[in-house]
């Protein structure tokens, strides 16, 4: 081999050397970009599920906070209808013992002014009998024992609010909580209209009632009404005046519950006043002005119970809309 070909291998050998030396060059920066864009891509897919699954994480906690919350209050009820019958008579009779313990601890201090309570009790009467008639007493013990009964009527309407505690002390575990929230105001609104009720009885009707009652005696006949009578006379035109206060409960629970609707009462108004009428003329003392005097108020509260209805239907539709 001449010297000449030995220059020219040794030539070719370092061009050679150059061109794989170009070659890794260019293939190192293509291979960096591509890595580059893989991971960003990479990223890129990965951030924009990570955005959902927060989202999906929020629901689903809301999700299993709503079941938790249901869960909790279906345990409650099972728990409770889990109870023997034994149990629940136990807790009755707690309750009811508490009833009697307070309406003990109210006739207590009562007992001491047997007498001025049943002074004020009688003042609509006495104000309304002529001149030189008095209440008499028909029988030895008639006169303290109108007066017991005349205190614990009082007492029992004085803790009246406690019962009603009791009472929902004793359902409100069986409750769920949308129906606490709709049985509490109805149990306060109770208490007030029924004593409204007796308010209204006392110084309205019993009073006009009684003036009428004792006109109409003949001339020859010398008016001395007996405290036992006068009594149950005045306790009868309290209650049914404070249970007919209670109208608008009844409308709104009879609405409420499904059981009719308020158009189908507003449809039968006319029906609902001529009711009102004969209610008024059975319940009420027999003279045609407190016969008016009951059927008012009684179309009035009937229109207060509906007007509520309509509300709570209104409220309800509202509240539909909003969850759509």
């Amino acid at each position: 081999m001449s010297e000449l070909d030995v220059n020219n291998a040794d030539n070719n050998a370092d061009n050679a050397n150059i061109a794989n030396t170009a070659n890794t060059a260019n293939t190192v920066p293509q291979a960096i970009t591509t890595g580059s864009t893989s991971q960003l891509s990479a990223t890129t897919a990965t951030s924009i599920p990570v955005a959902t699954q927060r989202g999906d994480h929020k629901k689903r906690g809301a999700t299993h906070a709503k079941a938790a919350k249901v869960a909790k209050t279906k345990t409650a009820a099972d728990n409770l209808a889990d109870m023997p019958i034994t149990e629940h008579l136990i807790e009755l009779r707690a309750h009811l013992i508490k009833i009697m313990m307070a309406i003990v601890i109210a006739l207590i201090p009562m007992g001491f002014f047997f007498n001025e309570i049943y002074y004020l009790f009688s003042q609509p009467l006495v104000t309304s009998l002529p001149h030189g008639s008095n209440i008499v007493a028909t029988d030895l013990v008639s006169g303290f024992m109108a007066q017991v009964r005349l205190c614990v009527m009082l007492a029992i309407f004085v803790v009246i609010p406690f019962i009603l505690y009791q009472v929902w002390s004793f359902v409100a575990p069986g409750l769920y909580q949308s129906e606490k929230r709709i049985a509490i105001p109805i149990l306060v609104s109770s208490i007030l209209l029924f004593y409204t009720g007796v308010a209204f009885a006392y110084f309205i009707i019993l009073q006009r009632a009684l003036q009428f009652l004792v006109t109409i005696v003949p001339s020859n006949v010398v008016s001395m009404p007996d405290m036992e009578s006068y009594l149950n006379f005045a306790v009868k035109i309290m209650m049914v005046s404070g249970v007919t206060f209670e109208i608008p409960v009844f409308v709104f629970l009879l609405v409420a519950s499904g059981i009719v609707s308020a158009a189908s009462l507003a449809d039968k108004r006319r029906y609902i006043i001529v009711g009102c009428f004969a209610a008024a003329g059975v319940l009420s003392p027999p003279d045609v002005p407190s016969m008016f005097m009951l059927a008012i108020p009684m179309l009035f509260l009937f229109e207060m119970g509906l007007l509520a209805a309509r509300l709570l239907i209104k409220r309800k539709e509202t509240a539909i809309e909003l969850s759509d």
